[in-house]
Parts: structure tokens; C-alpha cells; sequence
């Protein structure tokens, strides 16, 4: 009788009940859930607002949407593009709006959780799995990273790349570990073949350049690769990580190329920003850097347990990090069993690992330390890896000691003999759940009942220009909206379809829409232009005001300032006007002009309307002229500009963006020189190119321009008759 077969070797994973085979995958699907909760409750409102930040977000990701393709965004200060182009992804699936927009950090905060378990797991620890599963857990349910998830900045994404980059780089340098931590743990977890070490440092060095084009934090990640390679080299005696070391940076080299040769190009942007809020800086340190540097150190030392971030922006003011008490004593706690394997005492891998946790945490730290106002979460959240590391640790050595005490409870007889290990076996979960359990229902009382419902994070967020944007996008068109308006990204974004009409400077003209004027017209102002507004009404009488008040905490001031002018204003301005038709280049044509007094003197002011057409859409925006020529041909006034101009110089609306059907009214007003020659003047009006100063023609006018008319300019007030 043959001897059967030899039986398989036993797997460290028997087949079992389903929840033990999976629980990392369950337990890892269960914290994604509940952070997905957290961060997708009322995305789109609260809080309410949209930050101007997030407004010049969402414009760069419809740009791109559109068909632009930036290597470096250059509005705003600059900003890397990696997370506007996900943007652009999500409005390219389900449209731009501000839930959309901030959906994007969401999603990019959601992956950093986990992404968190994934290099969590690979850290030479005796129970990995479950010490992933905790900081993953921290990092889905805390304040921070879930208030940083709910509005759109390129911050929320820098966890990520750094969580992916560790991951790869301790596998490409993963020494060898012979404790008897080990050994329990390899008893207990599937063996897999490991990861090749050049493989592993190629995808560090991808994760890497991933990390440049997100945040300026990730210009900081190469120090990371290389403190942790000088510490194999120089106390575990490993000389081979030079090589993952170099192809980790060449690659990330390579893949940054594009943004390199960009910098060249553009010096100027790679430490504009650093530039502005940097400690370094004379106008941020006022003459005391080390004492900013000293001072911004303690801030940040008591940013986990005592005093957080003070922006309403960025934060429930002064929150620290933990401040529900089981995470604060968990924290503790891991920093005791960071500083243990820091010493040594958990075994030479274990002391490897502590030092990338600690080198990652140190040059992460670094942007806000070296600028003004830390702690600043927005420019800490490359902090997240290794902050929401320390927190599980601790809390994974109370558990392990609560389950030992539990075998010392089995062993003392009776009662506690039958029941003492069931005990110690439930009192270990029931804690790690109670204490993720208690710091995501802090975050939900804390964010969703004192935070997002504040006046102070309304203000902070901008909710005044969410409201006028929405004002704005409610309007019967068309609409015509001031130029402090139309240069708020927010009220931009808003307003993308249907698109505002135009943003002239309504305190100098208007924008007449295109016939039938049934509808009439709307022309809006932001309350900071009370004067503007004054102005408007002086010039354009036949307009109706009615101010548009906030919703949200209202005030005395108005949410928007609203003139109309119905049919009969539309054709009372335009009527007032004499036709004088004339074409310029083929483009552009007056339709009609007017000038109220024929006689004037030298020092008094003309004021002068004329109305133009397009004629042809056109690239290039053009200048126009009108000259007073005096009697003895010298100038007696003139304007020389663009229509519609700006304070700071511009066109508050060019002529290449002037629509058909739609005619553009300015109002100017010339004073005639002191020293004008009295007679008739002849008042010439003309357009030219002011890149060259070359006249559009003007069939059969070799001047390229149109005399609008004449006025009579008096002798100087106490000029004898030769005068």
C-alpha cells in the first residue's frame, strides 16, 4: 500500500472564517468609507464659499479643460500643475463647478489615506497590518487632512506622492532584519517575493518627480532619499544603496526635465512666492532671523497637543492636531516607541525605519518653519505621512500590552482562568475602535457644528463673492459687470456658461447688447465701487439702481450694486448721439458720436461720446485717438489709449474681445491746453495699433481719421487782441 502523499506546508494564512482572511482589506475599505463620509458630507457648502485661491484652481483647470497646457502655473503667485490637471480631469467628466472642484481634494486626500496603509505596511513593526490600518485611520478621520480635503488646493495631494515615494524607496533599501521582532512577525504574514531593489528605486524616483509637480515641498524630497542613504552607508555599513540612491534621482531628474527647462526660462518664478513669506526675508523677520526661526520652532512643537493653526482658513482657529485625549495620549505614546527604535532597541531594520519616518517629518516641517506664520497646515500637509505614523504606534504598543495582560488575567484561576483571555482579546479592539471612533466624531461636532457654520470662515472663504457670483449667474442677460468683478476668479468661475457679457469700466462707458432691447440691460458694480457707482448714475441718468443684498450674515453693505436701463434708456442714450458712420481697417466702426457744447476756452473740458461697432472679429487690440487741432495746427488736446481703459493702464474690454451685435458707448473728457490758439479746431478721432503706431485706414482719408467736428475755442481770458 502506497504511503500518501505528503501534506502541503501550512500557510500562514489558513483558510478560514472570511473576516480573518480579509480583515486588512475590510478594515482598510471600512476608514475610506467613513473619510469619504467626512469629506463629501455638503462638499459643496460647506464651507460655504469658495476661496480666491480655489477660484484661480478651478479657472487654470478649465483653461486646460479648454485646451491649454501649462508646465507651471504662473497666475497667483505660481502653483505646480499636477492637481489642476486632475481638476481638469473631473470637469471634463462631470463638469466645473465648485463641487467638482473641490470633489478633487477630496479624492486626493481620500488616496492619501490610502496610500498611508500601503507604506505603512511594509515598515519592519510586529504587527505592520494593524499599525497601517490605525494611521490610515488617523489621517481618514482627523480635522486637519478632512478640513484640507473639503476645498481645492494642490496641498491636499503632497501626501500622496510622499507616501507612494517611501513605500518604494524602503523597499529598494530594506537592510535585513534578524530580531525576534522579525520573527513574530514573519510567523504571521504571508511571505511575498520582494520587490527588486532597482525596480523599487526607479518607482521612488517617479513618486518623486510626481511630488515637484504638486507642491513646493517636493523640491525638499530628494534630502529625504539622501539622509535616509547616508545613515545605511554610514552606520548599517551598506554600500549598495548608492545605487537605488542614483537611479532614484536620475529618473526623478529626467521626468522634472520639463519643469526644469521652464525655470531656466523663467528664473524669476522659482522662488517668487518663497520669496514673499519667507523667514529669510528682511521685510518677514524684521532683522531677527534666528529668533523668527527659534520662534516658528516652538510654534510648531506645540502644534500636535497645544496650539494649532490660527487661520480661519486653514483651521478650527488654535486646534491642535489631537485634541480629543485618547489620540493626544496615543501620540505620546508612539513618540515613545519612535525614540525606542530610534535607540536601537527594536532591532536594526527597525532603527533604519525610524530614521526615514524622522528625516521625512524634518524636511517636511521646513516650509512652514522657514516662513512666516507657522504652524500653517496648508503648507504642512507633507507632514502627514509621518505624523499619523507616530499616533498609531502608540496606540498599537497600548493595545499589545492590554492583550499580554490579558494571558496574565488567564492565569489567575477561576473566574478570570475561563474568561481572562476573551477579555484581553476584546479590550485591545474595543480600544483602537473607541479611539478612532472618538476623534471622527470630534472632527464631525467640530467641523460640521463650530467650524463650517462661522461668520469668520465665511469671510475667510470668500462667501460675500460666492454670493454675488451666484447674483450674477441669476441675472436675465445679458449682464454687463464691473471690473472689480470680472477679476474675481470666483465670480469667474461662476460664470463660465452662460459667459458674463463684458466687463467694461462703467464709470466710463457702456456696453450697448444687441438688438431687440426687450430684455434692456443690467450693469453690476461691487460694493467696494460706491464710487464708481456714484459715477455711473451721474453719467447715465436713464439708469434704474436697485442694490442686490446678502443672503448669508447680512449687512449694510449690499451684496451687489445693479443698474438697468430697459428699452427706452437703451435708445434714450444711443438717440442722444448723431450718426456718423465710418469704417476703420476693414474692423471696427463708429456708429455714432456727441459733443454738447460747440464753444469752449483754453482750460475748460470737453467731454466727448462716441459709439463703436465691430466690424470683423480680429487677434490684436487696438488704441484709439482724438486729436483737438487748433487753428494754428498745434494739438489743443488729446487722448491716446484703449477704450475703456483702466486706472493702472488696459483695456477694461479690447477690441478683439468685442462682440458682434454689441456696441461699445465711451464717454471722455479732454481739457484744451492753456496755451490753446483761439479759432475753430477741428476734433479728429482715429484707431491705430499700438504695438507700431499704425493707423487703421480709412477709405479715401489719408489721415486714417474721421473729423467728428468743430468748436470754437475763445481767446484766453485777459489775452489782449494780439495775444
Amino acid at each position: 500500500m502506497s504511503s500518501p502523499p505528503p501534506s502541503p506546508p501550512s500557510s500562514p494564512h489558513p483558510r478560514g472564517p472570511f473576516l480573518r482572511r480579509h480583515a486588512f482589506a475590510l478594515g482598510l475599505t471600512a476608514i475610506l468609507l467613513v473619510g469619504a463620509l467626512l469629506r463629501l458630507w455638503r462638499l459643496g457648502d460647506a464651507p460655504f464659499g469658495f476661496h480666491t485661491d480655489e477660484g484661480h484652481y478651478a479657472m487654470d483647470a478649465w483653461r486646460i479643460v479648454q485646451g491649454a497646457r501649462p508646465i507651471y502655473l504662473e497666475r497667483n503667485n505660481g502653483r505646480e500643475p499636477l492637481f489642476v490637471y486632475l481638476m481638469a480631469g473631473l470637469f471634463a467628466l462631470a463638469g466645473p463647478s465648485i463641487v467638482t472642484a473641490r470633489l478633487t481634494a477630496a479624492l486626493a486626500t481620500l488616496a492619501a489615506v490610502l496610500t498611508q496603509a500601503l507604506w505603512v505596511k511594509e515598515l519592519p513593526l510586529a504587527r505592520p497590518r494593524r499599525v497601517a490600518l490605525l494611521s490610515a485611520g488617523f489621517l481618514a478621520v482627523g480635522f486637519w487632512p478632512v478640513a484640507q480635503g473639503r476645498y481645492g488646493l494642490r496641498t491636499s495631494l503632497m501626501a500622496v506622492p510622499i507616501s507612494l515615494m517611501l513605500w518604494a524607496w524602503w523597499r529598494a533599501i530594506r537592510p535585513a532584519d534578524n530580531s525576534a521582532v522579525a520573527a513574530r512577525r514573519d510567523a504571521t504574514t504571508a511571505p511575498r517575493p520582494p520587490m527588486r531593489r532597482d525596480v523599487a528605486a526607479l518607482w521612488a524616483g517617479v513618486f518623486l518627480a510626481a511630488g515637484v509637480y504638486t507642491y513646493l515641498t517636493g523640491r525638499l524630497l530628494p534630502a529625504i532619499l539622501l539622509a535616509s542613504a547616508l545613515w545605511a552607508v554610514l552606520v548599517d555599513r551598506d554600500r549598495k544603496v548608492w545605487r537605488p540612491l542614483a537611479l532614484a534621482l536620475g529618473l526623478a531628474a529626467v521626468l522634472s526635465l520639463p519643469l526644469i527647462v521652464y525655470f531656466s526660462r523663467h528664473p524669476e518664478m522659482v522662488s517668487h512666492r518663497t520669496d514673499q513669506v519667507s523667514i529669510l526675508s528682511p521685510e518677514v523677520n524684521d532683522g531677527h532671523p534666528v529668533r523668527a526661526f527659534l520662534e516658528n520652532g516652538w510654534h510648531l512643537a506645540q502644534m500636535p497637543l497645544l496650539r494649532g493653526d490660527g487661520s480661519w482658513y486653514h483651521n478650527l482657529k488654535r486646534r491642535p492636531v489631537f485634541s480629543e485625549p485618547p489620540a493626544a495620549l496615543a501620540f505620546l505614546a508612539g513618540l515613545a516607541v519612535l525614540g525606542l527604535m530610534l535607540a536601537g532597541r527594536r532591532g536594526a531594520a527597525a532603527r533604519a525605519a525610524a530614521v526615514l519616518v524622522a528625516a521625512t517629518a524634518l524636511v517636511t516641517l521646513a516650509p512652514s518653519w522657514l516662513s512666516q506664520g507657522a504652524p500653517n497646515y496648508v503648507r504642512l500637509t507633507g507632514l502627514w505621512p509621518p505624523l499619523y505614523l507616530i499616533p498609531a504606534l502608540g496606540l498599537d504598543a497600548v493595545a499589545a500590552a492590554l492583550e499580554r495582560r490579558g494571558g496574565w488575567l488567564q492565569r489567575r484561576g477561576g473566574w478570570l482562568q475561563r474568561r481572562g483571555g476573551a477579555l484581553g482579546r476584546l479590550i485591545a479592539p474595543a480600544l483602537l475602535a473607541s479611539t478612532l471612533a472618538w476623534t471622527g466624531w470630534a472632527t464631525w461636532r467640530d467641523y460640521f457644528g463650530d467650524y463650517a457654520p462661522r461668520q469668520e470662515v465665511y469671510e475667510a472663504f470668500n462667501g460675500a463673492a460666492v454670493e454675488r457670483g451666484g447674483a450674477v449667474a441669476r441675472q436675465e442677460r445679458p449682464v454687463y459687470v464691473s471690473p472689480a468683478l470680472a477679476q474675481q476668479s470666483v465670480i469667474q468661475f461662476m460664470n463660465l456658461q452662460p459667459a458674463v457679457s463684458g466687463s467694461p469700466a462703467l464709470d466710463r462707458g457702456l456696453i450697448l447688447p444687441p438688438r431687440p432691447w426687450a430684455t434692456g440691460a443690467r450693469y453690476l458694480f461691487d460694493p467696494v465701487e460706491a464710487a464708481s457707482a456714484a459715477a455711473f448714475a451721474t453719467r447715465w441718468p436713464e439708469a434704474r439702481r436697485q442694490d442686490i443684498p446678502l443672503e448669508r450674515f447680512p449687512s449694510q453693505t449690499p451684496n451687489l450694486i445693479a443698474f438697468s436701463l430697459d428699452e427706452a434708456g437703451l435708445e434714450a442714450v444711443s438717440a442722444a448721439l448723431s450718426a456718423r458712420p465710418s469704417t476703420f481697417g476693414g474692423l471696427l466702426r463708429l456708429e455714432r458720436w456727441g459733443l454738447p457744447q460747440r464753444h469752449s476756452a483754453p482750460g475748460q473740458t470737453l467731454r466727448l461720446r462716441l459709439l463703436w461697432s465691430l466690424v470683423a472679429p480680429h487677434d490684436l487690440d487696438h488704441n484709439y485717438f482724438v486729436h483737438v487741432i487748433a487753428a494754428d495746427g498745434r494739438s489743443a488736446a488729446q487722448f491716446d489709449g484703449p477704450p475703456l481703459g483702466l486706472p493702472g493702464g488696459g483695456s477694461s474690454h479690447p477690441t478683439n474681445q468685442w462682440r458682434a451685435g454689441e456696441r461699445v458707448l465711451e464717454e471722455i473728457d479732454l481739457t484744451l491746453a492753456a496755451d490753446a490758439a483761439p479759432g475753430e479746431a477741428r476734433i479728429l478721432h482715429g484707431w491705430y495699433d499700438w504695438r507700431t503706431g499704425a493707423r487703421l485706414g480709412l477709405p479715401g482719408n489719408p489721415e486714417a481719421a474721421v473729423e467728428l467736428g468743430r468748436i470754437q475755442i475763445a481767446p484766453r481770458p485777459g489775452a489782449g487782441a494780439g495775444g
